[in-house]
C-alpha cells in the first residue's frame, strides 16, 4: 500500500458506563431524551463530511428496527461471523458486511 490511509472519525453516543445500549439492547436512554426542534447536535454536518460508515453487527441490527434507513452513505458492518449477518434485500446496494479488522476496512 502506498500513501496514507484516509482519515477516520467517530460520532457516537455512549452512556456513562461506556456502552451504547443496555444489556437487553434497548437504547431508550438515548431516544427518550427531548431534543429541541431542528437540533441534531452536529450529526447532519458529520454525515455530509464522510464517505462511508462502519458499525458493528449489533448496532446494525438495532438500526434495522428503525422506521427508515437513516444513512445516505455506504455502510460497512463488521462481524466476526459475517456469514451470519442478514442484510435485507432493499439494503444490498447500501450495506456491505466484512469480517476484516477496522484498519483493513479503512485500507479498502
Amino acid at each position: 500500500m502506498t500513501g496514507q490511509l484516509p482519515s477516520a472519525e467517530v460520532f457516537i453516543a455512549t452512556s456513562m458506563d461506556g456502552f451504547i445500549a443496555r444489556p437487553d439492547g434497548d437504547i431508550d436512554w438515548l431516544t427518550s431524551r427531548p431534543v429541541p426542534e431542528g437540533v441534531d447536535f452536529g450529526y447532519a454536518a458529520f454525515q455530509d463530511g464522510i464517505g462511508a460508515m462502519v458499525m458493528g453487527r449489533e448496532s446494525f441490527e438495532k438500526v434495522l428496527t428503525f422506521p427508515d434507513w437513516p444513512y445516505k452513505v455506504p455502510v460497512v458492518v463488521l462481524s466476526r461471523r459475517p456469514d451470519r449477518v442478514v442484510v435485507p434485500e432493499a439494503l444490498m446496494t447500501k450495506v456491505r458486511v466484512s469480517g476484516k479488522a477496522p484498519r483493513a476496512v479503512l485500507e479498502d
